[in-house]
């Protein structure tokens, strides 16, 4: 894929190379996952104007020893006309971070030169991205995880969709922004209620249309709608199909979430991550202009049908006059209707949002001239080390981390263990409260010993007496408990170490907040 992810890597290092709070590289998630995956993009060149638009659709993989492969059909479109590629490769590694970003390295021969962060759900059954970094190309990329014994009954029902499409006219930038219902009927064939808005340097249209078409379901949830490829979830609550052609000159794409029979804000509250893609044409010097947002959205409710966003990120413009990143924070109010969708009030306008059924996913588009597409995935709390640990032996200082994402009802959650001593043994307190590194056991300790509820026994693999070779994990199965929802937990490892002070090296305190 060296036409288009690869271009926003270089200027992505100060973004993603960095680990975030100190944490362990050891990846959260180590995926064993096949995706449908989709990109759209547009690149305004500095300081020509020149217009690149680019569509992808294809298969990636990611596996457990931390390598990605796929491969994708590609379509550029120039002022010159649409070139086509089959099956361009895609090669790399990557490890998801506490905060759900995931980072790729697409240049494994040379790592950490050629970063691209993406949004991971915390299950990795999606991921998502927009351009995030100081570059010309304004990147939308949408992967959903394949699956099995898919149907055309699969899909079925109404969902809210939203949706971006970019077109070379006489060399010029025209872009639509479509919106509304789309309905299957589980057999084969749709129809679509919806709104489009259509932006030339001339000026903006709105119109409303109503049509119907047909669809297909592969067994592994490979969809077309109207001959459009994508892919749909296996709880069948998202889809997205991208609109290219070897005979055109347009791109696309239109991500939909299934609609539910009734929404409460308090289901739809929480963090979420966000990207989003906006397309401005006018004239004169800035013209045409795209701005894309990758960050993260927080709801929190007050009411039934009312409540408050928060919102931070970045924000990345570009045209021919160059291209600026600026930090995004936000907030404001928000309502929802008994049956959707979400009404955000920001100070340039109103966001509207469509939320999945099972409050996982969000699509929307922003009012004004600008074409644009927002979307959203529900994520978990951050999980943040803090403190300092303390080293045993060759100087190597144990860290604390976990294995996959607390959220309630997955069996798999783990507190892991990493650079201590090889083939030693360790505990790792869970406390309720925390402490701010009072010194103990010639460290610092970081854990309330009073509020202590489990202290688990872990088993470190590696290399016995070797400096950092150990690593283990001690597995928490997590309840389904809604309550439990926003408990917040403080963890810290000891490992049995005759090198450190008093015999154990220490790592840094550790805390998660477990989600929904």
């Amino acid at each position: 894929m060296s036409s288009t992810l690869s271009l926003v890597c270089a200027a992505a290092v100060a973004t993603f190379c960095a680990p975030a709070l100190g944490q362990s590289p050891v990846s959260v998630l180590d995926l064993q996952k096949s995706y449908h995956v989709g990109v759209c993009s547009g690149t305004i060149g500095v300081p020509t104007g020149n217009l690149l638009l680019l569509a992808q659709a294809g298969d990636l993989d990611l596996l457990p020893t931390g390598t990605i492969a796929g491969a994708f059909d590609t379509w550029e479109v120039t002022a010159s006309g649409t070139t086509f590629t089959a099956n361009d490769p895609f090669l790399g590694t990557y490890h998801v971070r506490p905060d759900g970003v995931a980072v790729f390295d697409l240049d494994p021969a040379n790592p950490g030169t050629e970063l691209v962060g993406l949004w991971m759900a915390p299950d990795g059954s999606v991921f998502h991205t927009a351009r995030a970094v100081a570059d010309p190309e304004a990147l939308t990329v949408l992967a959903v995880e394949k699956s099995t014994g898919m149907s055309l009954a699969s899909l079925s029902g109404s969902y809210y969709f939203s949706g971006q499409r970019l077109d070379l006219v006489a060399g010029a930038l025209a872009t639509t922004a479509t919106w509304g219902v789309i309905t299957f009927d589980g057999l084969g064939a749709f129809t679509s209620v919806e709104t489009r808005l259509a932006a030339t340097t001339g000026g903006s249209t709105t119109q409303a249309l109503s049509y119907s078409g047909s669809y297909t379901v592969a067994p592994d949830g490979a969809i077309t709608v109207d001959g459009d490829r994508g892919g749909m979830s296996a709880d069948g609550q998202l889809l997205f199909a991208v609109k290219a052609s070897a005979t055109s000159r347009e791109v696309g794409m239109n991500i939909g979430v299934r609609l539910g029979q009734a929404y409460d804000f308090s289901n739809l509250a929480g963090r979420f991550s966000l990207h989003s893609a906006a397309y401005g044409l006018g004239v004169g010097p800035g013209q045409p202009r795209s701005t894309t947002e990758f960050g993260e959205y927080s709801f929190t409710a007050t009411g039934p049908s009312t409540g408050s966003w928060s919102a931070g990120g970045v924000v990345v413009e570009g045209s021919a006059l160059g291209v600026t990143l600026n930090p995004r924070v936000g907030s404001g109010s928000a309502t929802i209707g008994a049956l959707g969708p979400m009404l955000v009030t920001t100070p340039t306008g109103t966001i509207e949002l469509g939320f999945a059924a099972n409050g996982r996913y969000f699509v929307g588009h922003a009012s004004g001239p600008a074409t644009n597409l927002h979307f959203g995935v529900r994520q978990c709390a951050v999980a943040q080390p803090y403190g300092a640990g303390t080293a045993g032996t060759g100087g190597r200082v144990p860290v604390l981390g976990m294995k996959t994402f607390p959220v309630l009802g997955n069996p798999d959650w783990a507190l892991f263990l990493s650079n201590g001593l090889g083939g030693a043994i360790g505990v790792v307190p869970i406390a309720f409260s925390p402490l701010n590194g009072v010194p103990g056991l010639g460290g610092a300790i970081y854990v309330d010993p009073n509020t202590v509820g489990y202290i688990p026994l872990v088993l470190l693999g590696g290399t016995p007496g070797a400096p950092g070779a150990g690593t283990g994990a001690t597995i928490l199965p997590l309840p389904t408990t809604a309550s439990l929802a926003g408990l917040v937990l403080f963890a810290q490892g000891l490992i049995l170490d005759a090198a450190a002070p008093a015999g154990f090296a220490m790592t840094n305190g550790f805390r998660v907040e477990l989600s929904r």
